[in-house]
């Protein structure tokens, strides 16, 4: 099944987590060793985010070997309670959708007129997808999902960057749902990179972050480049986010009239 392209902006992801310790230190390149709670303390310590933000940018669209696709997008949230996006093309609207954490309202222009309004659980149902409210979010703003694991992980330090993995019980491990990976900055204790892993469908997602930014006491990723595989097809994102303005509260408009709209159905 191929779902339309720019349906994959919106992709989540189930993720969740914990700790223990680090082990295989290269001490002369990484610093004075810590603990596996002084690194997650760490990491904490610098995850600030704000109560609201308005994000507009470019992104870069490709399906595996087919032509790139550029476009304007344009987002806005109030952080763990919504969030709006808007992707067009020379000004003409392509996909504009409202998030929450319980429901999924969109809109479809191309290449057909279509809609979806209901929950996550049934919109992952119709798309062979894993959506959550929690990757959207993180995906803009430099999120590692590390706070929503739900497994003990264990940390190494790997090329000079912290490396933290998802880690089961061997009884459990052919009933594993996800394998998550993450790489970290040593100095400032930043997201670099986040692989999660779905041995039930073979499929996975990589998010790579660059390009740090100060935003007053925030600090914002200006580049964030996503890959999402499966055994048909690999999709590539690009953003580059290039106007970020911080707690100034917004407003999120969605129009529900759908009379010129076809629903999205499975297989389509």
């Amino acid at each position: 099944m191929r779902i339309s392209l720019l349906n994959k902006i919106i992709l989540g992801l189930f993720v969740f987590a914990s700790c223990t310790t680090i082990k295989n230190v290269d001490q002369e390149k990484i610093g004075k060793v810590i603990t596996g709670n002084e690194l997650l303390d760490s990491i904490k310590a610098n995850d600030l985010k704000p109560e609201w933000f308005k994000i507009r940018g470019n992104a870069v669209i490709s399906l595996s070997d087919e032509d790139a696709q550029e476009v304007d997008i344009n987002i806005k949230s109030k952080v763990d309670s919504l969030v709006w996006v808007n992707i067009s093309k020379f000004k003409k609207k392509i996909f504009r959708t409202l998030i929450s954490k319980d429901s999924v309202k969109m809109t479809l222009e191309y290449p057909d007129k279509k809609f979806y309004a209901g929950s996550f659980q049934h919109l992952n149902n119709i798309t062979d997808l894993s959506l959550n409210y929690e990757i959207i979010e993180n995906l803009v703003i430099g999120g590692s999902y590390l706070n929503h694991l739900n497994q003990k992980v264990k940390i190494q330090v790997i090329n000079n960057e912290y490396l933290i993995t998802s880690k089961s019980k061997r009884k459990s491990k052919k009933n594993l749902t996800y394998i998550y990976q993450s790489w970290w900055n040593p100095i400032t204790f930043r997201c670099n990179r986040v692989n999660i892993l779905f041995p039930n469908n073979d499929s996975e997602i990589n998010i790579s972050y660059g390009n740090w930014k100060n935003y007053n006491k925030y600090k914002i990723p200006s580049n964030i480049e996503l890959l999402i595989k499966n055994k048909q097809v690999d999709y590539l994102i690009k953003l580059e986010l290039k106007n970020i303005k911080l707690n100034q509260p917004q407003k999120f408009s969605f129009n529900m009239k759908f009379n010129d709209y076809r629903p999205l159905v499975k297989d389509e």
